[in-house]
């Protein structure tokens, strides 16, 4: 999961996500059968 953080941090250091800063999000994700990570749901709350 540390490079799920790398990319967001990324993204967000680009300006791309600023409207997004007053919230929190939850991943909701499962494993494939493979065993990779798979996000299905992303949810906002407010800070």
């Amino acid at each position: 999961m540390e490079s799920l953080k790398i990319i967001f941090d990324s993204i967000y250091n680009q300006g791309k996500y600023e409207p997004a800063a007053k919230y929190d999000a939850e991943l909701i994700y499962r494993r494939n059968e493979s065993g990779e990570a798979m996000i299905e749901k992303v949810i906002f709350t407010n800070r």
